[in-house]
């Protein structure tokens, strides 16, 4: 039987993909953040050195400077990794990140006497997988069990409980956690009981790192120019002291990003010269703009997909140590129309308000002061949140409270608290800290986990704490600088483009069709496979009833979490549709018109299955904007595009014209078929669209509301939906509208689509024709091109690939000649080529058309922006079917694993980045490729 919990001392931990921070409460209420080298921050960074010793913190980033193939920056982003090499050692991912727990346990038993009861803190979006690692780093850590708790969920509490903001029953709040590596978006809402995650997004890609890295590229850019011996030393150090430098010159940047804020202008030193390079303010806000309205389209969408408007939210609070910039909040403001609230100190939040799901106080709460000069927790009684610049007051300030600190308070009147389960193991309490079990994890010795060993510290007899009572070891704070000394060093290590591993194709099971002719479709979104099938009785028609279900994969023997079935009276199902799953949009499915009534398209909600439906004429088109929130139905004539509302079918606006929605980077990181480069749950990620009318005039509009961007009529534009090309001669992507001319010798105009005016033109070569134009990276185009026109059969001669920079396509950044051209995949900042010509051929370039690595006899799909699915044949065909042999490709290392023989057809299978589905032989398959 469990213990229930005691109030007394209590630690809150919120581990981070880039720092770790662990507040400790005393049993009067007070709280303190773990002081980790007399800073109330830990870098969550792991090193292992030649011993096989694994240092954390800022000790591993210091080791790091000499050997960076020994450190992983981040072991949070690997959580999805059985193992990582971190030189000539393969670590367990739980062993890195028990690590990091085992150094926290030290610090707080150096504080307290003992390793009290604790609450851990992990993504709202972490499923039982995922929790289950965190668990077991726990237990090798030597914890006793630990109250797992949803980063929003210890947001909510903060803002709640500790700065008594006001949330009703009924009402949310969304949570905006922007840290140095990610962005977490996230909607609660108060039930009474507590709260409950409604909404979850965000950007795993995203996060102020990114602003320092733009900074940082665009400085480089100048002492490239000026003193271009000292950028080669910093750009590619190769000594000591070349890496010393490196370090402090990303400081340098990091501390003039906060100047900024408070300044119209910052000097960055050149390492090595008696000179700076000055930024100013706009400069800033130019590079940081593009990044942060990701951010905030991120919070739009994630606000929408839980059913909310901005204005009917009790706040919007951010947490994470990159939301005090103070663009952030200022933009947040302007978009959403709702005042942010931004603490001083943004990174404690979290892993102080998950102290409230774990131990009731009934004393008073009061902070415990910082050493020295270091900032307090959480604002005291009547201290605003940070102002966003040109305001005078704060953005959105808690209101005074004598007295009132942080502290994890006691529950409001009427709402007890319940301090949940507590995952298995002895009950908590003093308890005092152990290591690993013999031999450590992954069979290593025990000593070489955790930094040097401690002495055990006895437990303090029951009603005597002895923490706050022994005298204070009085460190003194680091400014401002070392912090970003220590986000520089992490920095250096990072690759934005990490490979995860691949694991053998593990079988989770099949699920048989209704009958065996049923017509069949199958695609998988994260863990879940969602199946179609068409039971049309004893005979093989289109027409019957579609049968729809949602299938967990995470574990063996998967059954359906939601079946529905739609009959279409008749009516012939439109097989060329079949089913079409939109990453956070729902699934669509339709039936033609069979000349009496008119056809439907119906979209059903992924979580359950509800669905509305919409009339459509045979030559409707319909497209997916899950940012926007609206479904776009179109007549082939472009004569009147209708949106309709995501969540209901209702109509929201219309506008005349054919739509050209614009694509975003990361759709470059997301699966795709093998027999398309554009991700297979393709809803677009963008919220703006360009409309061509019948005179091709543009018109940049936003799909929200429908209201007018930019006016481009003054430049009538040239190119066609179709033609004599194999593709639409439009493209609209990152910022940019491209207009292509279908004919021999033809032309590319861009134009910028803030203002729909022309920015480059590009003229092709005598006599080429182009087949298609497409992204092929964040700013790469590449297009297919050939030596004449399709009517004098030459169609695949002289066929090459030209690659155009999205800032100036003006000329060629490089071209290929490739004989059976067929595709061209953007993973990263890799540009991967398929041929086929008489046999498959999968080609991998650099961003500068330098060939990296050639795969003979393979065809590729993307996984995600750094890894590969290949087959040894063409898919589509029957080459080497029904004896496919799978393989795992990291992209960036040319590495290969294999998975296993598959017979199957796989033109009739899709994936996600870990499961793999397929229909065939009467049932649906599923694999497992990674955990």
């Amino acid at each position: 039987m469990t213990t229930p919990l005691q109030p007394g001392f209590a630690i809150g931990v919120d581990l981070g993909t880039s720092n770790t921070v662990a507040v400790v409460r005393s049993p009067d209420g007070r709280t303190r953040p773990l002081l980790f080298d007399g800073q109330p921050i830990l870098p969550s960074t792991v090193f292992v050195d030649e011993s096989g010793h694994v240092h954390v913190g800022r000790d591993a980033q210091r080791m790091a400077q000499l050997d960076p193939a020994r450190c992983e920056p981040n072991p949070k982003r690997r959580i999805d990794e059985r193992s990582v090499l971190l030189g000539d050692r393969e670590l367990p991912v739980v062993a890195l990140l028990a690590a990091l727990l085992k150094e926290i346990a030290a610090k707080a038993v150096e504080a307290v006497g003992f390793l009290p009861p604790a609450a851990l803190t992990h993504p709202a979006a972490w499923g039982p997988t995922r929790r289950g690692v965190l668990l077991e780093a726990v237990r090798q850590a030597g914890w006793p069990p630990v109250k797992l708790v949803p980063e929003p969920i210890a947001a909510a509490r903060y803002f709640a409980q500790v700065m008594r903001r006001p949330v009703p029953v009924g009402s949310a709040l969304a949570v905006f956690d922007f840290g140095g590596g990610t962005l977490d978006v996230a909607v609660v809402r108060n039930e009474g009981d507590g709260f409950a995650v409604i909404g979850s997004g965000g950007d795993e890609r995203l996060g102020g790192l990114d602003l320092d890295e733009a900074l940082v590229t665009h400085v480089g850019d100048q002492i490239g120019q000026r003193y271009p011996q000292i950028w080669q030393h910093l750009s590619q150090p190769t000594s000591t002291a070349d890496r010393r430098y490196r370090r402090l010159f990303w400081a340098d940047v990091g501390g003039a990003k906060e100047m900024l804020s408070r300044s119209a202008n910052a000097p960055v030193p050149v390492p090595g010269a008696e000179a700076a390079i000055h930024l100013t303010r706009d400069e800033l806000e130019r590079l940081a703009t593009p990044l942060l309205d990701r951010a905030v389209a991120a919070t739009e969408a994630t606000i929408g997909q839980a059913g909310l408007r901005p204005d009917q939210l009790s706040g919007l609070f951010l947490v994470g140590g990159s939301s005090r910039v103070p663009m952030v909040a200022r933009l947040l403001h302007a978009k959403l129309g709702i005042a942010p609230t931004v603490l001083e100190q943004p990174e404690l939040p979290v892993a102080e308000g998950a102290l409230a799901e774990l131990v009731p106080v009934d004393a008073p709460t009061e902070s415990m002061p910082y050493p020295m000069s270091a900032m307090p927790a959480s604002p005291a009684g009547g201290m605003p949140v940070s102002a966003m610049p040109g305001q005078a007051g704060p953005v959105s300030g808690a209101p005074g409270q004598p007295g009132l600190a942080s502290g994890a308070p006691g529950q409001p009147s009427g709402a007890p608290m319940s301090p949940g389960p507590v995952l298995g193991g002895p009950p908590p309490g003093p308890y005092l800290p152990g290591g690993p079990p013999p031999g450590g994890p992954g069979g290593y010795p025990q000593a070489q986990y955790g930094n040097q060993p401690h002495s055990p510290i006895p437990v303090p007899p029951p009603g005597q704490p002895t923490w706050y009572r022994r005298p204070k070891i009085i460190v003194p704070a680091a400014a401002a600088v070392v912090l970003l000394l220590v986000i520089g060093g992490y920095l250096l290590l990072r690759n934005p483009y990490q490979e995860r591993g691949f694991e053998k194709l593990d079988s989770i099971g099949s699920m048989k069709y209704a009958h065996a002719d049923d017509k069949t479709w199958v695609q998988v979104v994260g863990d879940t496979a969602y199946t179609m099938e068409i039971d049309s009785g004893d005979s093989y028609s289109s027409s019957g009833t579609a049968i729809v279900r949602a299938i967990p994969l995470g574990d063996k023997s998967p059954t359906a979490k939601w079946t529905k079935r739609i009959d279409s009276g008749g009516a012939d199902w439109d097989t060329d549709w079949g089913m079409q799953v939109y990453d956070g949009g729902g699934i669509a499915i339709r039936y033609d018109s069979d000349g009496d009534t008119p056809g439907r398209y119906y979209l059903l909600n992924l979580d359950d299955g509800h669905n509305w439906h919409s009339d459509a004429a045979n030559d409707d088109a319909f497209g997916v904007s899950v940012a926007a929130g609206v479904v776009l139905r179109q007549p082939s004539d472009g004569s009147r595009t209708t949106a309709l509302g995501l969540s209901d079918g209702k109509q929201k606006w219309h506008r005349t014209g054919i739509a050209y929605v614009e694509n975003t980077p990361d759709d470059l990181a997301r699966p795709a078929r093998f027999d398309d480069s554009w991700p297979m749950h393709g809803a677009e990620k963008g919220t703006r669209a360009v409309f061509v009318d019948t005179d091709n005039n543009a018109t940049l509009v936003d799909l929200k509301t429908g209201d007018e961007l930019a006016d481009g009529s003054s430049q009538r534009l040239s190119g066609t939906t179709t033609g004599v090309t194999t593709g639409p001669t439009r493209l609209v992507y990152n910022g940019m509208l491209m207009d292509m001319t279908p004919t021999a010798g033809f032309q590319i105009r861009a134009y910028s689509l803030d203002k729909l005016e022309q920015q480059w033109v590009y003229h092709a070569g005598s006599g080429y024709t182009p087949d298609w134009i497409q992204p092929c990276g964040e700013s790469l185009l590449c297009i297919k091109e050939h030596r004449g026109d399709s009517s004098d059969g030459s169609a695949e001669k002289g066929v090459r690939l030209v690659a155009l920079k999205l800032d100036d396509g003006s000329k060629e950044a490089w071209h290929q000649d490739v004989k059976g051209l067929d595709g061209v995949i953007g993973v990263g900042d890799r540009v991967v080529v398929t041929a086929h010509d008489d046999k498959a051929t999968t080609t991998v370039y650099d961003e500068d058309g330098a060939v990296q690595d050639t795969q003979a006899g393979m065809d590729a799909a993307r996984v995600d922006d750094a890894t590969m699915l290949l087959a040894n044949g063409v898919v589509e065909t029957d080459e080497t079917d029904p004896n496919w042999t799978m393989t795992g490709y990291g992209v960036q290392s040319g590495s290969t694993t294999t998975l296993g023989p598959l017979a199957v057809d796989l033109s009739a299978c899709e994936f996600s980045d870990a499961y793999l589905a397929c229909s065939g032989d009467g049932k649906f398959e599923f694999w497992r490729f990674r955990s």
